[in-house]
């Protein structure tokens, strides 16, 4: 898997989450914020390994 297509499920995952963290009760937000970030630090990793 190209780190664009790798960028592109992570990107579409970031989504679902935030939409997800939206609507969770506040005692999961937390643990759905900490998926949020590492997701971002991953798309973060990828877009760098790229350019």
């Amino acid at each position: 898997m190209t780190n664009y297509k790798e960028s592109s499920i992570f990107i579409r995952e970031l989504e679902l989450l935030s939409d997800e963290y939206d609507t969770a009760p506040a005692d999961i937000k937390t643990f759905i914020l900490e998926d949020i970030q590492l997701i971002e630090s991953a798309i973060s990793l990828l877009q760098s390994d790229v350019q």
